[in-house]
């Protein structure tokens, strides 16, 4: 088959000049002097540390601003007045940027240069971004981990009210960095293809398989074609292209037609891109520079600090390429990913953008109620700032929770326009109720007796009171309880009189208003007056004391026992058993102990068979008698 080819090499005829040697330097020495523009690394004129921003405002945004940060076990400092970030260890890498004296910098390794045996190291800027600086122009500095605390008051014994932390173990950072591997994919230029310098390419409707043999052998590379690879290309070049970027352009061609090539050894494989997750690739961790900016499959490990790895996933999904996928990491925040190289590098910015300290960017504030109850509060909130629009930032960027012990209301908002309005709300919620102000409620006794219980609590809330279980009466000296109530009234009890229970000492200092508590035997319910302050505390102290008595349980089982002549001696009350101490006692006041219970009956029953009443002291073997008497169908239990 004819291959549509048409490949103009353009080979430069110009005679050898003097500075031709200096021109006809390897590709990778000129690869390596180019300057690529980094544009997602720009350092300022001094770069700042994390531990130089201003802490998040928190409780008061007073003691807890004091609290810093725990320092790197290990940092470098620049000595230097500008001191050059290269890319790699040695002067032949590019620059990124500049560091000034007194800049410091996380210590990741050290390493040597190939060039001159010079001592570089690899460190880590505050916002992950990773680079080599020389070792003459900078000094370690060695600090222990500290955290600083806010200053407590001392108690009269000379201890700070702080709660004991015993230490058990020091969190390790995870060294995931140190897994990074570069394959160098790129193949080395021919020489005839450095001489030409430039390049004209024109596939019209050109097969797949064609074009990759044609850069093969332009290449001179090893290949392997591995499945099927299908698909046509058509590829005009008006405008000369640069050797260099030969193997480049082979990629995005291959990345049109859902191919990837991936390099084992000293083949290149070209195979379906889905299949190059399972090839060797490059394997980088976080923003790393030596991410290159091409169309090539590439293993990506994006440490999270702040957000969490199924939530960064969702955000990012709809970025991804075609053949891109995530690679679970149990048990720790970093996120895995399979793909192209030029499409992290914009994913890593994304996330350094979202990744954020949301405690640093939440104002949190405590407020101590005084009327209001916080559980309450906290539903009204909730349902105000609903009715705002807030439904979707409750519990993330919005969260109200209630410190019931402290009757009090945490609020984390990362809204700062909204914060006078919360605080409006709250004030406006937390108001006192209004003297006159009284409610009624109606309250079921689920367990125990309405009367008696109406007098537990007259005592405990009012400081006196009466319970007599045996009239329901109830009083309470703060109240109007003589008030005539429908259906209120109690009639005498036709159970015995039992002890008065008399109560003294209550809580009514914790009571706002009045307070009244009146028993309704026919329902068995209290109708509890007071105002809607006072009634959430009344009902759970209800609850606590409404429960189920103890009982005792008395089984009874009443018998119609059919007798016919059959039976001996009218009933044959012998029951089996084993022999033991069985005493019956029987009309004729004749006590016998005798081996079985059915002796015992015979003998206690021979003076008395026209009638008369015995007692048996073994009832489990009259049970199990009766038992064979109803499957004779000669007893009916009744009851």
């Amino acid at each position: 088959m004819k291959k549509n080819i048409l490949v103009t090499v353009l080979i430069s005829l110009s005679l050898l000049l003097p500075g031709c040697s200096f021109n006809k330097k390897s590709t990778m020495d000129r690869l390596k002097n180019k300057s690529d523009s980094v544009e997602s690394m720009k350092f300022p004129e001094k770069v700042q540390s994390l531990g130089s921003q201003d802490n998040v405002e928190l409780i008061d945004n007073k003691k807890l601003k004091q609290i810093k940060p725990q320092q790197e076990a290990k940092k470098i400092r620049v000595t230097g007045t500008k001191v050059s970030l290269r890319r790699g260890p040695g002067p032949k890498y590019s620059k990124i940027g500049n560091a000034v004296k007194g800049d410091e910098f996380e210590l990741v390794r050290v390493e040597r240069g190939f060039d001159n045996g010079r001592t570089w190291y690899l460190v880590r800027d505050s916002l992950g971004n990773k680079f080599f600086i020389a070792k003459s122009l900078t000094a370690i500095v060695e600090k222990i981990p500290t955290t600083i605390h806010p200053e407590s008051p001392m108690s009269p014994n000379g201890d700070t009210n702080k709660v004991e932390k015993v230490e058990l173990q020091k969190k390790q950072d995870a060294s995931l960095d140190q897994i990074q591997t570069l394959v160098d994919v790129e193949p080395k230029l021919p020489e005839e293809l450095r001489e030409a310098k430039h390049i004209t390419l024109n596939f019209e409707g050109t097969e797949i398989y064609d074009v990759i043999t044609t850069f093969c052998e332009l290449l001179k590379i090893d290949y392997v074609i591995e499945g099927s690879v299908e698909g046509k290309v058509t590829l005009q070049t008006f405008n000369k292209i640069p050797v260099e970027d030969l193997y480049s352009v082979l990629e995005q061609i291959l990345a049109l037609n859902n191919v990837a090539v991936v390099k084992s050894g000293n083949f290149y494989r070209f195979l379906q891109a889905p299949d190059a997750a399972k090839k060797p690739l490059s394997i980088h961790y976080g923003n790393d520079p030596n991410i290159p900016d091409k169309e090539r499959m590439i293993i990506q490990i994006v440490p999270l600090r702040y957000i969490s790895v199924e939530s960064m996933k969702k955000i990012i999904s709809p970025l991804l390429t075609t053949n891109a996928s995530f690679i679970e990491i149990p048990e720790t925040n970093n996120l895995m990913m399979i793909e192209m190289a030029y499409n992290v590098k914009r994913i890593i910015k994304v996330v350094q953008a979202l990744d954020i300290d949301k405690l640093a960017s939440s104002d949190i504030q405590l407020y101590k109620l005084r009327n209001a109850d916080s559980e309450t509060l906290v539903l009204e909130l909730e349902e105000i700032f609903t009715s705002m629009g807030y439904k979707e930032a409750l519990g993330d960027s919005l969260s109200f929770l209630s410190l019931t012990r402290l009757n009090s209301v945490l609020v984390v908002n990362a809204f700062d326009k909204i914060l006078p309005t919360i605080e409006f709300w709250v004030n406006r919620l937390d108001q006192p109720v209004s003297e006159g102000e009284v409610s009624t409620f109606v309250y079921y006794v689920q367990n125990g007796d309405a009367p008696a219980l109406s007098g537990l609590l007259n005592g405990i809330f009012t400081g006196e009171g009466t319970t007599d279980t045996g009239n329901s009466s109830s009083t309470a000296k703060t109240t109007t309880a003589e008030a005539n109530i429908s259906g209120a009234t109690t009639p005498a009890s036709t159970s015995a009189s039992r002890p008065n229970l008399e109560l003294t000492g209550g809580i009514s200092d914790d009571i706002e208003g009045e307070i009244t508590i009146i028993p309704d035997p026919d329902t068995n319910s209290l109708i509890i007056r007071t105002s809607p302050r006072n009634y959430p505390a009344i009902l759970s102290l209800i609850n606590k004391l409404d429960l189920f008595p103890q009982q005792v349980l008395i089984e009874v089982l009443i018998v119609d026992l059919s007798v016919d002549e059959t039976t001996d001696i009218g009933v044959d009350w012998a029951a089996k058993g084993t022999a033991g101490s069985t005493t019956v006692q029987g009309g004729v006041n004749k006590a016998t102990t005798t081996g079985t219970l059915g002796d015992s009956i015979g003998t206690a029953t021979a003076s008395f068979l026209q009638g008369g009443s015995f007692i048996i002291g073994d009832p489990d073997k009259v049970i199990a008698r009766l038992q064979v008497f109803a499957s004779d169908s000669k007893a009916n239990i009744l009851a």
